[in-house]
């Protein structure tokens, strides 16, 4: 009997706020990934034709416009301990998608206005089409074949998509329902990939890897 896997403890709220405070802060570039972008990223690398490795993962988080620019920690253990949890929040993710018996959950930020709590999914669906960008010829076919799983990411997370977003003036109710929408879709786009995968390696292939980026570095490390 082989022994099970523990899944791996999710962040818990302090652990969040903790995280997000630090990507928002003067500490990150501005590029910075907020902590629900970093999610919607994750998810889409997660669910994607190609690996990319935790370094070049990390580098588009601290800078999402180009991957380069790297934060400034204060000291080696505020490194471990951030890139820790954002490594943990990885795996977490990685665990939701693997595993249906758990079901799947985006990090959705949320505010109230009225008394009515609003979901805020722009920031989700940038960091999830940015997950494609990089790699945006490898997800050609599921864009192609499936153009309905990506409505919602299209709208909220890319320029042309809050101009057809301002053109529409859609109500709140139907601004919930494309949240409430976003983890279903999700769900289908990581089933189509992962038997895509399950193919490539009856064919004898192998994934692909994205490119790795350059290591972190700290205040002490050459850095401001």
């Amino acid at each position: 009997m082989k022994d099970e896997i523990a899944p791996t403890l999710p962040l818990n709220e302090t652990e969040i706020d903790q995280l997000d405070d630090f990507l928002t802060s003067d500490s990150a570039p501005d590029a910075a990934m907020d902590v629900s972008m970093m999610d919607g990223f994750m998810t889409a690398l997660a669910s994607g034709p190609n690996l990319m490795m935790p370094g070049a993962m990390l580098g588009w988080i601290w800078d999402a416009e180009h991957g380069q620019d790297l934060p400034t920690f204060a000291s080696a253990d505020e490194s471990k301990g951030i890139v820790g949890l954002i490594i943990r929040h990885w795996n977490c993710v990685n665990d939701m998608l693997n595993d249906a018996s758990v079901g799947y959950e985006p990090l959705i930020l949320e505010h109230e206005s009225d008394g009515r709590v609003i979901s805020v999914i722009d920031d989700w669906c940038e960091g999830y089409y940015k997950g494609i960008a990089v790699d945006r010829t490898a997800w050609a076919p599921v864009l192609a074949e499936h153009p309905e799983w990506f409505t919602v990411i299209m709208l909220y997370g890319t320029e042309e998509g809050w101009d057809e977003l301002k053109r529409r003036k859609n109500n709140l109710d139907q601004h919930q329902a494309f949240a409430g929408s976003l983890a279903r879709s999700v769900q289908d786009i990581h089933r189509y990939w992962a038997e895509q995968r399950r193919l490539q390696i009856e064919r004898g292939g192998i994934p692909g890897v994205m490119a790795q980026r350059e290591p972190l570095r700290t205040r002490t490390e050459g850095g401001s």
